[in-house]
């Protein structure tokens, strides 16, 4: 939101809806994609998905940043992430710095990142740290990559108004991703 209470922004949340268990969250179906060959297709399916329905936004008068969650194994990939996102931003016509992609803190533990990273920002993509603040990553990181946000875990800001430690934490947080 901006300060005119302005949605600026909004993030891609993918479900299952399995036809015998119900509707299953990410965290009951995402290790077993990450474990296996389907992460890429996922990826791309959800990619497509999400960069269409901005296109749709977009053409309805709504101009709204598009977060995405990308696993660490997608980034790994033989490189293949930046061609995809290249492929399709161009396909649905999103320009670039519109797109988000939110990487956890896990993720970027691996060096060879960096230069997944940089393309992709070199591209225009922005780049965010999802749920920071829980991951067991090394601080250099930050100063290593090319991150544009950071976006603390609820876990710290769920009960800010009550928990004095809590207001603590976030404070350093941003202050280092101001730094």
């Amino acid at each position: 939101l901006t300060a005119g209470r302005r949605t600026t922004g909004v993030e891609a949340l993918v479900r299952w809806q399995h036809p015998t268990q119900g509707l299953l969250m990410p965290a009951q179906f995402m290790p077993e994609a990450e474990r296996s060959d389907l992460i890429e297709p996922l990826t791309k399916w959800v990619l497509n998905e999400a960069l269409g329905q901005q296109r749709r936004w977009s053409d309805d008068g709504l101009d709204l940043t598009l977060a995405v969650n990308i696993s660490a194994r997608s980034l790994t990939r033989h490189g293949e992430l930046p061609d995809t996102v290249a492929k399709l931003t161009e396909t649905w016509g999103i320009p670039p710095g519109r797109l988000i992609l939110e990487l956890t803190e896990n993720a970027i533990i691996d060096t060879d990142l960096a230069k997944v990273l940089d393309l992709l920002h070199a591209m225009g993509e922005r780049l965010s740290i999802d749920d920071f603040g829980t991951g067991h990553s090394s601080l250099s990181y930050l100063q290593q990559l090319t991150i544009d946000e950071i976006k603390i875990d609820r876990s710290f800001v769920m009960n800010l108004p009550s928990v004095a430690g809590d207001a603590v934490i976030v404070r350093s947080i941003i202050e280092l991703a101001h730094n």
